[in-house]
C-alpha cells in the first residue's frame, strides 16, 4: 500500500479525514493543518494502554496504528498534507454539478445555496473573495456566482486570480452596484475577454435559475446583464433613471426581489 492509501485509510479509521477537509474548506490551509498534526497528542490519551486496563490488547493494536500514523505524518511537509487533502475533496462518485456561490449578505448565501440545493446543486458557499479563492482549487467548481462588492477581495479580482488556475472558468457576477464606473468598468473587462453573464441586482431567483441552467449547457452562450446588452461599456454604465431607482430597492417581504 502506497502512503497516501495508508494516510487516508488511518486518517478515515481514527474519524480525522472528514473533519480535515471540512477545515481546509472553512477556515483555510493553516487549520487544516493544525488539526491533522496536533491530534496524535489527543488520542494517545485516550488509546494509552496504560489509560484503559480493562482494554489492554485493544488499546495497545490502536496506539500501535497511531504512532505509525503520527510517524508518517511527521515526515511530510505542510504543502504535502494540504494537497493530500485537496485530492480527497471531491468525491467521483457524485454526479451533482457543483456550484461556488460567494456573497458577502449572509441572508442571500443562506437563500440561494438552499435554492440551488433544491434544485440538485452540490453548492459551497464563501462570504468574501478570498475565501471563494482558497474555495476553488479544492472544491473545483462547474460554475461560480459571485458578487461583485464585497470586503477583503471583491468578485472580479477573485475571477481573475481564478483564471491563472483554470482560463475557462464559467462565471455569474451579480451586483447592485452596476452604475459605479469602477464596477461596471471591471466587469465589461471580463465579459470582452471571457464568457460570462451578469445578473443586476434586483433580481429573480427564476432569473438565477436560468442563468446557472445557461452556463452549464454544454454549448456556446453569449453574456448579457438582464435588460441591458453587455457588447460594450457604454450600454452598460448609461442606465435610465427607472434602473437607477430599481438598483436603490431594497427586498421586499415576499423576498422575491435581492438588491
Amino acid at each position: 500500500m502506497d502512503r497516501e492509501s495508508y494516510l487516508e485509510q488511518e486518517l478515515v479509521h481514527f474519524n480525522l479525514l472528514e473533519k480535515a477537509k471540512d477545515i481546509l474548506l472553512n477556515l483555510g490551509k493553516g487549520s487544516a493543518v493544525s488539526y491533522i498534526r496536533s491530534n496524535y497528542h489527543l488520542l494517545s490519551k485516550i488509546y494509552h494502554p496504560d489509560l484503559n486496563p480493562e482494554a489492554t490488547k485493544l488499546a495497545s493494536i490502536e496506539m500501535k496504528r497511531l504512532n505509525r500514523l503520527s510517524h508518517i505524518i511527521q515526515q511530510m511537509q505542510d504543502e504535502e498534507i494540504i494537497d493530500f487533502l485537496q485530492s480527497r475533496m471531491v468525491p467521483s462518485s457524485d454526479p451533482r454539478q457543483r456550484l461556488l456561490l460567494v456573497e458577502d449578505d449572509v441572508v442571500l448565501l443562506d437563500l440561494f445555496q438552499k435554492v440551488l440545493e433544491i434544485e440538485g446543486y452540490c453548492v459551497q458557499s464563501a462570504t468574501d473573495g478570498q475565501h471563494g479563492l482558497n474555495l476553488f482549487p479544492i472544491f473545483q467548481p462547474d460554475l461560480v456566482l459571485t458578487d461583485v462588492v464585497m470586503p477583503v477581495m471583491n468578485g472580479i479580482d477573485m475571477v481573475r486570480r481564478m483564471r491563472g488556475h483554470q482560463p475557462d472558468v464559467r462565471v455569474i457576477y451579480f451586483s447592485g452596484f452596476l452604475g459605479m464606473e469602477s464596477v461596471c468598468q471591471g466587469i465589461s473587462e471580463e465579459i470582452n475577454r471571457q464568457s460570462c453573464m451578469v445578473l443586476s441586482k434586483p433580481f429573480k431567483i427564476s432569473e438565477l435559475l436560468e442563468a446557472v441552467q445557461t452556463l452549464l449547457q454544454p454549448v456556446n452562450f453569449h453574456p448579457f446583464v438582464r435588460g441591458i446588452h453587455c457588447s460594450s461599456i457604454h450600454p452598460l454604465c448609461e442606465l435610465t433613471p427607472e434602473r437607477k431607482r430599481i438598483h436603490r430597492r431594497k427586498m421586499s417581504p415576499a423576498g422575491e426581489w435581492f438588491r
